[in-house]
């Protein structure tokens, strides 16, 4: 099934889970129940086969299984992608007569579960508090129909369940391909498009002003950033590869961050002010900003606000920014060409919450142009365009840098110049990159 699927989407992250269910009175057996989401599934050894490998298959007494508590064990598994398809493999009906019509079927408990479940309530924890995007059940036999019609039924009886009738586990890693690629080409225009499905962000108070900082209490946070590579090759063999920056430590800090967001126009996150000061230091560094991504109304939190997602949205200006700094080398000696700079973007963990980090830029603050068709003619800066075009041509078509925005200054090193003083970038791929640099790339069409 993986390499089905890389097959179509290289830069595809995949993680498998298995959540494993049998009845109430299956005696218990030593080894795993399952095994929650991982990428180390390739080979013997490896983390998803060595889980699979220790189940054993036990009577339980009854035809009917405790198929609630395998949904249960799903809804615990650590979901996080954009897509998140739930495959459920079953040759039997959950316990109940709602569930089955009891023809050549013992069932032990036929009023129903055991312990008093709502089917109801457990579908909408996977929807709902998981975000499931697909649930899929893979009928084996035919014994299973009934419960899957009380199943739609109790999900609002829409497009969220789909069932496959296969009677033959051959077939299903084809199906499981196949549903796969076809969510994930779905989100791709989805992007594309610019559609974010109708729904609205949580709205945030604003406040412009800078902080009373004596009011803020300080609390410590770990700074993590990327390390550079040395060169533009070595910088897109790891795209190729699709390895990302590698992230270190870099500093212990105490921050106070602001309690309100000081604008709301971005698109994807709120900017705070902060202040940081060495751990046991009273010495308080300058002002800096912080960005959190804004909450999906109807979405929950946590989902939105995983550290994976904050390291790629800080991918992003990391290539940016050494993309920059080797387009001003090759630039050093014409006349005219101002330099461009992104600020550095750093990772800030404070206990679990999750923050980008980096310089507050201070001026009047200008979009140059965006992802895509818009370019700013009034404040019209030729080197920006010609850097948005210099990063197609060096990495030979594989990325662009676009979405230009920042503030103009005198150049810190040369008097007289000026330079631009950029953050929040998009990158457009070409199709084999397009999953990476989250969703503000829109591939090769961008």
């Amino acid at each position: 099934m993986a390499a089905g699927i890389s097959l179509s989407y290289k830069q595809c992250k995949l993680r498998f889970a298995l959540a494993v269910y049998r009845d109430y009175d299956t005696p218990q057996v030593a080894g795993p129940d399952g095994c929650d989401f991982t990428n180390d599934y390739k080979g013997a050894s490896s983390t998803f086969a060595r889980a699979l490998s220790q189940i054993q298959n036990l009577d339980g007494g009854d035809f009917a299984e405790d198929v609630f508590t395998g949904l249960e064990k799903a809804a615990k598994l650590d979901w996080q992608a954009m897509n998140r398809l739930l495959i459920h493999i079953g040759d039997a009906p959950c316990h109940g007569r709602q569930f089955h019509d009891g023809v050549g079927l013992f069932d032990s408990y036929p009023e129903g579960d055991k312990y008093k479940r709502n089917i109801s309530t457990i579908l909408q924890r996977l929807r709902e508090n998981c975000e499931v995007t697909h649930y899929c059940f893979c009928h084996i036999t035919n014994l299973t129909q009934k419960m899957l019609k009380e199943f739609r039924k109790a999900a609002g009886n829409d497009d969220w369940i789909e069932e496959w009738e296969v009677y033959d586990l051959s077939r299903v890693p084809e199906k499981v391909v196949d549903t796969t690629k076809a969510a994930i080409s779905k989100s791709i225009n989805v992007v594309r498009q610019g559609n974010n499905g109708g729904q609205s962000n949580v709205k945030e108070t604003v406040d412009t002003r800078i902080p009373d900082w004596d009011s803020l209490t300080s609390q410590e946070g770990t700074v993590y950033c990327h390390r550079s590579c040395s060169s533009v090759e070595l910088l897109l063999k790891t795209i190729r590869e699709a390895r990302p920056p590698e992230l270190i430590k870099s500093a212990k800090c105490n921050f106070q961050i602001a309690l309100f967001p000081f604008s709301d126009e971005g698109n994807v996150r709120y900017p705070y002010y902060a202040r940081a000061s060495e751990t046991g230091s009273n010495r308080t560094g300058r002002i800096e900003v912080v960005k959190r991504f804004k909450t999906k109304l109807g979405r929950s939190a946590r989902s939105q606000h995983t550290k994976e997602r904050y390291v790629q949205q800080m991918e992003v200006q990391t290539v940016a920014r050494q993309l920059a700094v080797e387009f001003n080398k090759s630039t050093s000696r014409l006349r005219g060409v101002a330099k461009v700079v992104f600020t550095e973007v750093s990772l800030l963990d404070m206990d679990g919450k999750f923050y980008t980090k980096e310089r507050l830029l201070r001026g009047e603050w200008i979009r140059f142009s965006n992802t895509a068709e818009y370019v700013n003619k009034i404040n019209y800066a030729a080197t920006l365009q010609a850097f948005s075009h210099w990063s197609y041509w060096v990495t030979s078509g594989m990325l662009l840098v676009t979405d230009l925005q920042g503030v103009k200054l005198q150049d810190e090193v040369n008097p007289g110049k000026h330079m631009f003083l950029l953050c929040d970038p998009a990158i457009h791929t070409d199709d084999a990159n397009v999953l990476r640099f989250t969703n503000t790339n829109l591939g090769k069409e961008g």
